[in-house]
């Protein structure tokens, strides 16, 4: 699937790997240029509902295209 999803807003993703410290997973992906989405959207005040859902929609229409 991630192949398939290519676009201006998709992070490659390289693969999965195990973090002995805390025996969970995560997965390897290119750093964003301005954080995670769930810090972004954690700490901006300024974001109402109707904008983090609006972030939401956009990010399934690119992987549904």
């Amino acid at each position: 699937m991630h192949l398939e999803c290519c676009g201006q807003s998709v992070i490659p993703f390289y693969g999965i790997t195990k973090v002995p410290e805390k025996n969970k997973y995560a997965m390897v992906m290119r750093r964003a240029k301005y954080g995670d989405l769930r810090k972004y959207i954690k700490n901006s005040p300024e974001l109402t509902w109707a904008d983090r859902i609006e972030i939401l929609i956009n990010i399934s229409k690119e992987f549904g295209s």
